[in-house]
């Protein structure tokens, strides 16, 4: 069975994603938006070619695009590693420094 595995980082986002979402568009929009994300995880998980290489901005890194926000990951053995979820406004390069 696929899976993914948040870093630290990752699961931050998801926090700060839920808690801006809430604040301005309420708890169900919040609520929905985090589903869908959780949603695509899974889907990357299974199939992570759905994704864009990315090596060119950290090796070994894939892209996927969710609504607003990019979805960093790397593909392991048996699992997908979420790195960071950001925002697309957000300077990447920025975010994506160890």
């Amino acid at each position: 069975m696929a899976k993914y595995i948040l870093s630290n980082k990752a699961q931050y986002d998801l926090e700060r994603i839920f808690q801006y979402t809430e604040i301005e568009f309420g708890v169900s929009q919040a609520e929905n938006y985090l589903i869908g994300i959780h949603e695509t995880l899974m889907a990357l998980s299974t199939e992570p070619s759905l994704a864009q290489d990315v090596s060119d901005i950290k090796p070994g890194y894939s892209r996927y695009i969710f609504r607003k926000h990019y979805i960093f990951f790397k593909k392991r053995a048996n699992d997908i590693f979420i790195v960071r979820i950001l925002h697309q406004q957000m300077k990447v390069q920025l975010h994506l420094t160890s």
